[in-house]
C-alpha cells in the first residue's frame, strides 16, 4: 500500500464464517481493488473456519486473531489501533455494501470537516429501512415506553408514541442527525476516533455506539446521516448466539451503565424499572410462556 489510505474499515467476526465471506465481497466488490483502501478483520477467537477464509480467501485483508472474545468494544479497539486511513469505519459483518455506499461516504466526509460521524440507510434484506437501529439517545422516558418487555411491543405501533420516544427521520434525505448511529456501521476521522479511545470497553455488548455517538456530539462534531449510502443489515449475527436470557441481560446490563456514566442519579430508576419488569413477567410468563419464567427469576436476582 502506497501512502496513507482514505478509508480503514474494521469488520470485528465471531463464528460468522458464511457472514464474513459475504460482507468482505461486498466490500470489494463495490469499491474495487487499490490502494485507497485498507480492510481490517478483527476475530474474536472464532471456532468456525472464519480464520481460515479470511487467510485464503482475501489474502489483501490484515487480519488480527484475537486469543479470546473480546466483545465488541475492545475487538474493534485492538484493530483501530492498526488502523492507517483518514477515515476507519467500523462494520459489522453481517452487512452487505450496496453500489457505492463506501465511497459516497467518503465523499460526504470530505466535504464536511464538521462530521465526527456518520452513519449509512440501513436496509433490511428485503431492502426496506431498518428503522430500530436508528433512534433518539437513552431517556428515562426511553427506558420505561420501549425498553420494558410489554410496552416495548406497544409503542412502536403508535405514532405519537413512536416520534416522542424512538424519533423519525426521512429516510430519503441526508444530513446532520440529532438521532443515534448504529455501529453496524458508523464512520468517523480516524484521528477523532484514537483521541476518544474508541469505543468504551466498560460495554461488553450493546450500547458501545450510543456511547461513543454521545461522546462523538460532545467533542462539538456533528453527527450525520447519509440516505445515498445504503447497506444492508441482517442484524443479530452474534448475538443469535446467546440464549435469550443473556441477549436481554447484557443489554439492560449496559443500559444500566450508560446511565451510571453520565446520569447516575437516575441510574437506580433504570434498575428500578427493569427490576418492576421483570416481577410483572414472571407471572404472565407462567400463563403465556413458562420457559421463560426461569430467565426473568433468574434475571431479577442477579441484576
Amino acid at each position: 500500500m502506497n501512502g496513507q489510505p482514505i478509508l480503514s474499515i474494521i469488520i470485528l467476526s465471531w463464528n460468522t464464517c458464511d457472514l464474513t465471506r459475504q460482507c468482505l465481497r461486498s466490500v470489494f466488490d463495490t469499491w474495487g481493488q487499490d490502494d485507497n483502501l485498507e480492510v481490517i478483520v478483527s476475530d474474536n477467537a472464532s471456532t468456525d473456519n472464519s480464520i481460515a477464509m479470511v487467510q485464503q480467501e482475501f489474502p489483501q485483508v490484515k487480519l488480527i486473531c484475537n486469543q479470546e472474545n473480546l466483545g465488541f468494544a475492545k475487538g474493534n479497539n485492538v484493530a483501530l489501533k492498526q488502523a492507517q486511513g483518514k477515515y476507519v469505519l467500523f462494520l459489522n459483518s453481517d452487512t452487505i455494501i450496496q453500489e457505492n455506499a463506501l465511497r459516497e461516504m467518503v465523499r460526504t466526509a470530505e466535504k464536511d470537516e464538521r462530521i465526527g460521524g456518520m452513519g449509512p440507510r440501513l436496509l433490511n434484506e428485503d431492502s426496506s429501512d431498518q428503522w430500530q437501529f436508528h433512534r433518539k439517545f437513552p431517556t428515562l422516558g426511553q427506558i420505561f415506553w420501549v425498553y420494558t418487555t410489554i410496552l416495548g411491543r406497544i409503542t412502536p405501533r403508535i405514532n405519537w408514541l413512536r416520534k416522542k420516544y424512538l424519533g423519525e427521520q426521512d429516510r430519503t434525505k441526508s444530513g446532520k442527525t440529532k438521532l443515534q448511529l448504529s455501529g453496524a456501521c458508523l464512520m468517523m476521522p480516524t484521528r477523532l476516533a484514537k483521541k476518544l479511545g474508541g469505543f468504551d470497553e466498560n460495554f461488553y455488548f450493546w450500547l458501545e455506539d450510543v456511547d461513543l455517538c454521545w461522546r462523538i456530539k460532545k467533542t462539538g462534531h456533528i453527527l450525520y446521516y447519509s440516505a445515498d449510502a445504503k447497506i444492508i443489515h441482517l442484524g443479530g449475527a452474534s448475538s443469535a448466539q446467546w440464549s435469550n436470557f443473556k441477549r436481554i441481560y447484557n443489554f439492560r446490563l449496559s443500559m444500566l451503565k450508560y446511565f451510571n456514566k453520565y446520569w447516575p442519579k437516575q441510574a437506580k430508576f433504570v434498575r428500578l424499572i427493569f427490576q418492576i419488569d421483570a416481577i410483572i413477567m414472571i407471572p404472565l410468563s407462567l400463563l403465556v410462556k413458562p420457559s421463560r419464567v426461569r430467565g426473568y427469576w433468574r434475571f431479577l436476582k442477579e441484576f
